[in-house]
């Protein structure tokens, strides 16, 4: 039996809506989760939205990561989730700042209970990874994706037909859509999946697709 070909993701926390677009076009994917470790890559733990200042990145802070041999590179769910500064009262509160007004945050929010949780907590996730993985899990599940989805590490046995590791997955000409701010901001696109979700609702499955 041949292999089935895939498309490689790479993991992002929150992705942005490019990326969500582009795993809606795919009918199976890969998220690599044995991606080298490389700290300039901040959207594994970062991701943008909109509040009353406009651009708002939010970050969670992790503890770098050590492969256990001086050869071998880390990698990124060797990274493990900090509890520096609270961080996830921090996004909670973020969050409700600037989308607390849209009709359909109070129904959405507690959906990210196990994402934006203190790390120590039992249910918590163990590093970076998981913690995107579980919110990947959510968001999809929000937007209707049917996509075949796994979380793991490419293998020589995968026929690999389209690689998006190193895609910034940004929408040059992204449809507007309905913002709380955008009165204020005017319509701010290439955000995280979540200001979309947030703003539309159920309505954000649709977007998604077209």
């Amino acid at each position: 039996m041949s292999p089935t070909a895939v498309t490689a993701m790479p993991v992002r926390l929150f992705a942005s809506i490019g990326y969500y677009s582009r795993m809606a076009q795919h009918h199976s994917v890969v998220v690599d989760t044995d991606m080298p470790f490389d700290k300039r890559c901040k959207a594994v733990h970062r991701y943008e939205i909109a509040d009353a200042q406009g651009v708002s990145q939010l970050t969670v802070p992790i503890n770098r990561p050590h492969s256990g041999s001086p050869t071998e590179r880390p990698l990124w769910h060797q990274a493990t989730v900090s509890r520096h500064g609270q961080w996830w009262r921090l996004h909670r509160t973020a969050l409700e700042s600037a989308y607390g007004r849209t009709p359909f945050f109070e129904f959405i929010i507690d959906k990210f209970a196990t994402v934006l949780c203190d790390p120590a907590e039992p249910q918590a996730a163990d590093n970076v990874v998981e913690l995107a993985q579980r919110a990947d899990e959510i968001v999809r599940s929000i937007l209707l994706i049917d996509s075949k989805v796994e979380w793991r590490p490419l293998t020589e046995a995968d026929c690999v037909a389209t690689d998006l590791r190193r895609t910034d997955f940004a929408l040059a000409d992204a449809m507007p859509y309905w913002q709380v701010r955008q009165s204020k901001h005017g319509f701010l696109s290439n955000l995280s999946i979540l200001d979309l979700i947030f703003n539309l609702g159920p309505e954000a499955a649709l977007y998604i697709r077209q």
